[in-house]
C-alpha cells in the first residue's frame, strides 16, 4: 500500500492506516484517510472507497464491517451536519438515501450502524468529510465539475483544480493532467 503525499490528514492517520492495512491492496495508493466519531474509517485510494467499521457502537462487537466501492458505482457522497452532530453518506444504486439521527436508539436510524454512513460530531471533522465527498465525486465522475452546465472559462476551471490541489484533494499528477486538458 502506497500513501499519496497529497492526502487529507488527520492527526491519527498513521494509526488509521495501520488498522486498515489488511483490506487495502498493495497496488493502490491511499489518497484520503478519515476517522468518524466511533471506530468508523473512510479510506479513499486511487481505485476504490473503503468504509471500515469496528467496535460495539458500530454494531460489530466481534470482527468488523467492510464496504468497498469502486468510484464508478458511486452516485453521491454528502455530509449532513447540524448543530452538534451529523453524518457522511455514500450513495450507490440500490442504496436509498434517508435521514439519520446520531441520537437514535433504533439501528435503522443511527448512522454508525449503517454500512455506507459514518457518524460525525464536530464541525472540523465535518469539513474534512466535505472535502472527502468532493474528492469522491470528482473521481466517480471525471466530468463532475464541468458537467454542471455552467458557462465557466478554462481559467476558472483551472483555478478550481488548483484550489483542490492546494487542499490536498488532487494529486500533483491529477492536477497536471487537468491543467494540460484545459490549456
Amino acid at each position: 500500500m502506497k500513501v499519496s503525499k497529497d492526502m487529507i490528514r488527520q492527526n491519527n492517520y498513521k494509526e488509521i492506516l495501520a488498522i486498515c492495512s489488511d483490506i487495502i491492496p498493495e497496488n493502490e495508493v491511499v489518497c484520503v484517510v478519515l476517522k468518524g466519531t466511533f471506530k468508523e474509517y473512510l479510506i479513499c485510494t486511487n481505485k476504490m472507497v473503503y468504509i471500515l467499521k469496528k467496535g460495539f457502537m458500530t454494531g460489530h462487537m466481534f470482527g468488523k464491517g467492510e464496504l468497498r466501492l469502486p468510484y464508478s458505482k458511486i452516485n453521491n457522497a454528502e455530509v449532513v451536519f447540524h448543530l452538534a452532530s451529523g453524518y457522511f453518506e455514500i450513495s450507490t444504486a440500490g442504496m436509498q438515501n434517508k435521514h439519520y439521527n446520531y441520537w437514535s436508539q433504533n439501528k435503522k436510524d443511527n448512522p454508525s450502524q449503517q454500512p455506507n454512513v459514518i457518524a460525525i460530531t464536530d464541525k472540523g471533522t465535518a469539513d474534512l468529510f466535505r472535502q472527502a465527498a468532493q474528492f469522491i465525486l470528482e473521481h466517480s465522475d471525471p466530468n463532475h465539475i464541468s458537467s454542471s452546465g455552467s458557462t465557466t472559462s478554462n481559467a476558472d476551471e483551472l483555478k478550481k483544480y488548483a484550489d483542490l490541489y492546494k487542499q490536498g484533494l488532487l494529486t500533483r499528477a491529477e492536477f497536471e493532467k487537468k491543467k494540460k486538458e484545459l490549456l
